[in-house]
C-alpha cells in the first residue's frame, strides 16, 4: 500500500484561529473556492508523494537527524497561483531548512531532490478555475490575514484525497 505524504511545519492554534476567521468571512462571499479547514493549514517543506512503507520509514530516520533551533515566520502577502490563493512569507531560516529536509530525505530514502526553488506559503483555498476573477480579488485582498509565529517542529504528514478535500493525518 502506498502513503501519499509530505514534510510540514505547522501553524500555531492562535495563528491559525486568524487565518480561520479571515477563511470564514471571505468564504461567505466567495463559494468558487474550496477553503481550507483548519486541520489543512500549514506550510509543506516537502511533498514526497505516493510512496512504499518502507522509504516513509526511512524517511523517518531522516527526520531524526534534522535539529534546529526554534524560529520565528511571518506570512503577511495574499497570493494566487496555479489555482490556488495562500498566504506567503517566512525567511531565510525557513528556506534553509527546506533545503536541509530535501538533503536528509535524499541522503536516507533516496527521493530526489526538489528541483523548484522553495516558495513558503500557507494554503488558504484552491479555486475552481484557474484564477480569481477581478472582482473574487477585490474581497480576497479587503482583509488578508497577517500571522507571525515559531517554527520550533517538523511534521511527516500523510494526505488522503477525498471529494471533500484532503485530509491530513500527523504520521511522525
Amino acid at each position: 500500500m502506498l502513503i501519499r505524504s509530505f514534510i510540514a511545519v505547522p501553524v500555531s492554534d492562535d495563528e491559525a484561529l486568524k487565518i480561520m476567521r479571515y477563511v470564514n468571512e471571505t468564504g461567505a462571499y466567495l463559494k468558487n473556492f474550496r477553503w481550507s479547514r483548519r486541520d489543512q493549514l500549514h506550510i509543506t517543506l516537502k511533498f514526497l508523494g505516493e510512496q512504499k512503507p518502507e522509504i516513509i520509514e526511512r524517511v523517518k530516520n531522516a527526520l531524526d537527524e534534522i535539529k534546529f533551533d526554534p524560529f520565528e515566520i511571518a506570512f503577511n502577502k495574499l497570493e494566487t497561483f496555479a489555482g490556488v490563493v495562500c498566504l506567503s512569507g517566512g525567511n531565510e531560516k525557513l528556506t534553509r531548512l527546506a533545503k536541509i529536509v530535501n538533503e536528509k530525505i535524499f541522503e536516507h530514502a533516496e527521493l530526489e531532490r526538489d528541483r523548484r526553488k522553495f516558495k513558503a506559503h500557507i494554503t488558504l483555498a484552491r479555486l475552481k478555475q484557474k484564477f480569481p476573477t477581478p472582482d473574487e480579488m477585490r474581497i480576497l485582498l479587503e482583509n488578508p490575514p497577517a500571522v507571525k509565529f515559531e517554527c520550533k517542529e517538523i511534521f511527516l504528514m500523510r494526505s488522503k484525497l477525498t471529494p471533500e478535500g484532503a485530509i491530513y493525518t500527523r504520521i511522525y
